[in-house]
């Protein structure tokens, strides 16, 4: 088996990993990327498509604040209309002992630069009219500048721009074996796949729900968790809802073809079970319904269900990881990673390439785990 060789080898093939090659290759590094289904087939093609930085925690906020900068250019730059539009971002307040928090948020967001308002009722029906008159309402959150995207093109469109500059992009093959060389006293990693072995002195691991699966082969071990999303989609109408909406039970777009996108909140799941759950279907549609009555015989016309793998914070890990020259993870979105990993590959590349990095990794370390006890 002939190894084969390159500046750097990221292991996934998602958004992250997609853009990392991407990123990496304009900055003429040598790139290898290995996904063991097709581009884009997991977590990136399977979630809401939503783009937010409103409502995020403090540690997160510049992040979101960059990705959409880099969402912004990479719609001016790839050749593909991946449908990235700026319609805003609603969080509906249905509980009045949400007022004070999340008043409190938006004077914490806007401090940061975020433009960002808390919206009264009245606001709030007049930005989303169908939204039923039996249901009170506390007010909600506003973000003009969030958006969407249509994950069943955007990774691909990357991936496809990553290609054209150069970078080696090879699906269907499955890493097995992950392990640190010493070669001519210089640290090198080899990664085996199923097909062929590869080595490089820098190897990134942007495998999502799977992250944890190649950080143990290590012989270590972070803190993840596997959670299933779900998400209907009815049949195309009308244009009824601009922004993205979400609440309590979860979330809801209008993509450009006019199907409504009902999300719902993710759960933990055994294994890598991607199977949709009836009875959660079940449930949601009735809070949908009560929440907007014009759904009420809006036919499904399909359903699935996505992995994201969860830190106990819900927010990710960003950078070198322990114990291994070389290996660097951009992993534990956190249901985020959609909206996150263009910013974090960024910023990830600027790491390698020696650049000062436009936002501060430091609270996305591993570390932080170590210190709580977390690691194993």
């Amino acid at each position: 088996m002939r190894c084969q060789t390159a500046d750097i080898i990221i292991i996934g093939g998602g958004i992250t990993g997609c853009c990392l090659a991407y990123e990496l290759r304009k900055k003429s590094f040598s790139t290898i990327l290995l996904e063991k289904d097709t581009i884009g087939a997991a977590s990136s093609g399977r979630s809401g498509g939503g783009i937010r930085q409103q409502n995020r925690v403090p540690q997160e906020l510049p992040l979101a604040m960059l990705s959409k900068k880099v969402w912004q250019r990479m719609a001016r730059e790839l050749d593909t209309d991946f449908e990235y539009r700026q319609n805003g971002n609603l969080k509906l307040l249905l509980s009045e002992s949400e007022i004070r928090l999340y008043r409190e948020k938006v004077e914490r967001q806007r401090s940061a630069g975020l433009e960002v308002s808390f919206l009264n009722q009245k606001q709030v029906r007049e930005l989303l009219p169908v939204l039923s008159r039996d249901i009170e309402i506390f007010g909600g959150t506003y973000c003009p500048s969030d958006g969407t995207a249509n994950p069943l093109l955007v990774t691909k469109a990357v991936a496809a721009e990553a290609g054209r500059l150069g970078a080696d992009l090879h699906e269907h093959d499955t890493v097995t074996h992950v392990k640190k060389n010493r070669i001519n006293g210089k640290t090198a990693i080899n990664v085996k796949t199923g097909k062929n072995s590869y080595e490089s002195p820098v190897v990134i691991n942007a495998a999502g729900a799977w992250s944890g699966d190649i950080f143990n082969q290590l012989g270590m071990h972070l803190p993840f968790e596997i959670k299933r999303s779900h998400i209907l989609v009815t049949q195309a109408i009308l244009p009824v809802i601009k922004p993205f909406v979400s609440h309590p039970s979860g979330y809801m777009r209008q993509a450009l073809n006019g199907n409504l996108h009902l999300g719902v909140s993710s759960q933990p799941v055994s294994g890598f079970d991607t199977s949709t759950d009836v009875d959660i279907f079940e449930t949601i549609a009735g809070y949908y319904i009560k929440l907007f009555p014009f759904m009420e015989h809006l036919p499904i016309i399909r359903t699935w269900a996505g992995l994201t793998c969860w830190t106990p914070d819900a927010f990710p890990v960003i950078g070198p990881a322990p114990g291994m020259e070389g290996f660097y993870l951009a992993a534990g979105f956190s249901g985020h990673g959609f909206c996150l990993g263009p910013g974090a590959a960024r910023v990830l590349s600027q790491v390698i390439n020696g650049e000062q990095p436009d936002v501060d990794l430091e609270c996305f370390s591993w570390k932080r785990f170590l210190t709580r006890g977390q690691i194993k």
